[in-house]
């Protein structure tokens, strides 16, 4: 249950600049002094008549006065003229109601303020309890919008630099990424209608639809061109080179474009007009649980690669083998060494090797015996290729693609950072830096 808060120590109308004369006895409290507060004129809102308490420790409130300026949010200890804290407004992470730990005191009107990590204050937190509803959302939001303002100060954009915030802005608005999702969909309904449509091409209800899909591709070409090219002009040019999604936007808008251009021509053609389909996979990007998956299983795949070159130079040896042994008694399967290996690979799967082992037995031996060459060989095979090294691969891979789960999911956690810090007007991280924790 929530208490009154006790009077603090400043009282309605006492002014900071009564309390000059009491400056010559600061140093015998023990204060730490940034220096003197800013005259009035520069305070933008100070707690002058207001209750204000600051939590130290875990649980032991003081009272504080508290003032901002244009540019620092600064505090003091009541009846002092000097500076016993600071915070520059540009580093600010964060500023919103406290709740929970706050309660447990009394004071259940408390706000936090977070500091970035590698700024002034090094990540601290401030928590500041207020007497009223009223005063909490003023500080609050003043705290918020004097914020973002020095932020943008501090960095100093150009009017180039502005446009690509913009731009940057514009492509991660829901609207804009909930139309291009649907767009995405919509196209890929399209070319897979186009191809179905395709065999009745040469009749007369199949030009029309010649014409029709033709116009489709125009449509959707120029639509994700324009996309392509916000996202390049919001990422210049570094940073949109550098993300894999971006390069595979690229290349599938090339090649619309190409097809476009040349909406008949020859095999080559037909094949990129296929590759545009891939552009369905542009949802992953969209979709934090599959692109979480499709960027875990393509990280882990360095990781297992030497293993499978372990298992293609074992599958390579036994295709050797198995042509020496038995070319002459089954060609279909043993004839050269490329059929060889690809009964070699066929038996990985464990399906059919009766077959292909009925095939190579010596004719010598009759329906019920065991031919022991070719048992040696297959169940060599089975043991040491299936029984060990696939699973081998299999072990490999599921603990890469766990390790890359989990690295996933730590970016995801900058990344909701960074969105909760646009949606308080920053536009991005003040420390990019952080993300080499990730």
């Amino acid at each position: 249950m929530a208490t009154t808060l006790p009077q603090g120590t400043l009282t309605d109308g006492m002014s900071l600049l009564v309390l000059t004369a009491m400056a010559e006895a600061e140093d015998s409290l023990g204060h730490l002094s940034l220096g003197r507060i800013p005259p009035l004129n520069e305070h933008l809102k100070n707690s002058i008549g207001d209750d204000v308490f600051k939590l130290c420790g875990d649980s032991e409130w003081q009272p504080r006065c508290i003032v901002m300026t244009k540019q620092l949010f600064i505090i003091s200890h009541p009846g002092s003229t000097q500076v016993s804290d600071q915070i520059p407004l540009f580093e600010i992470k964060s500023c919103a109601r406290l709740a929970g730990q706050a309660q447990i005191e009394g004071y259940s009107i408390a706000f936090v303020i977070d500091t970035v990590d590698e700024g002034y204050n090094g990540g601290r937190q401030y928590v500041f309890a207020v007497e009223n509803e009223e005063q909490l959302q003023s500080w609050t939001q003043a705290i918020k919008k004097q914020a973002a303002i020095c932020f943008k100060q501090h960095r100093n954009l150009s009017i180039f630099e502005e446009s690509q915030e913009r731009a940057r802005k514009i492509l991660r608005t829901k609207t804009w990424q909930s139309t291009f999702s649907i767009l995405i969909v919509g196209n890929f309904v399209v070319n897979i209608c186009q191809t179905s449509a395709a065999p009745f091409s040469n009749q007369t209800y199949g030009q029309q639809n010649v014409v029709l899909f033709h116009t489709f591709d125009w449509a959707f070409t120029l639509l994700f061109s324009v996309e392509l090219a916000m996202n390049l002009f919001g990422n210049w040019i570094t940073p949109f080179f550098e993300s894999n999604w971006n390069l595979f936007d690229f290349a599938i808008v090339t090649v619309s474009i190409v097809c476009v251009g040349y909406p008949s021509g020859p095999t080559w053609i037909l094949l990129l007009r296929t590759l545009r389909l891939f552009r369905i996979i542009r949802l992953f990007r969209k979709l934090r649980v599959l692109r979480t998956i499709i960027t875990a299983i393509l990280a882990s795949l360095p990781i297992v690669f030497n293993a499978f070159v372990l298992l293609w130079l074992v599958a390579m040896i036994y295709a050797v083998v198995g042509q020496n042994l038995f070319s002459f008694r089954s060609p279909k399967y043993f004839g050269q060494f490329d059929m060889a290996l690809y009964t070699v690979f066929g038996l990985f799967t464990v399906g059919g090797w009766l077959e292909v082992a009925h095939a190579v037995k010596d004719p010598a031996y009759g329906p019920g015996d065991v031919d022991p060459n070719v048992a040696l060989y297959f169940v060599s095979l089975v043991l040491i290729c299936v029984w060990i090294l696939v699973q081998v691969v299999s072990a490999l891979l599921v603990d890469s693609f766990t390790q890359a789960c989990r690295h996933e999911e730590r970016r995801a956690l900058v990344d909701d950072e960074e969105q909760r810090m646009r949606k308080r007007g920053f536009t991005k991280v003040p420390f990019p830096s952080i993300r080499l924790l990730v």
